[in-house]
Parts: structure tokens; C-alpha cells; sequence
């Protein structure tokens, strides 16, 4: 998001954006700037989905995985824009 003093990067989860001409509104689960990511418990979470997807386990819920793959690489995009 960009303000008058600046840029703030922002990993969000999935929802809505309306954009107007003079305000954006973000409907979102979860919305964590570059500064409140914590990378190494991201790495971790990248790891532990990585790990559910090679594992043919019926058990495994690869929906599930995928989107919390999705999320830690989301966090990691973000965190490295400090």
C-alpha cells in the first residue's frame, strides 16, 4: 500500500478489494505487514506443507497443503520487501 510517507507491503489471505477514486477497502482473513512476518516460523510452514504434499498418505489433505504452501510463499515474498 502505498501512503504519503511511504510503501507498506502486506501479505493478506484470500478475500475482497473495492477500489474507488479516493479509497480502497481490503476484506481479508489476515493481513500481515513485511515488518510483523516471522520468517523462519514461514520457512517452517513452508517446509511442513512441502513435506504433506510428497507424502502419499491418504490421509493428506492436499487442498489443505497447498494453500498453506500458498501462504508461507506469500509471507516469504512479502518479508523480503522490508
Amino acid at each position: 500500500m502505498k501512503f504519503h510517507d511511504g510503501t507498506e507491503y502486506i501479505a493478506v489471505s484470500d478475500g475482497f478489494v473495492e477500489v474507488r477514486k479516493d479509497k480502497v477497502s481490503i476484506i481479508v482473513q489476515t493481513a500481515e505487514t513485511a515488518r510483523e512476518i516471522d520468517v523462519e516460523r514461514a520457512k517452517l510452514a513452508k517446509a511442513r506443507a512441502e513435506s504433506h504434499l510428497e507424502n502419499d498418505d491418504d490421509n493428506t489433505d492436499i487442498h489443505r497443503a497447498e494453500r498453506a504452501l500458498e501462504r508461507a510463499n506469500n509471507r516469504l515474498r512479502v518479508a523480503e520487501l522490508k
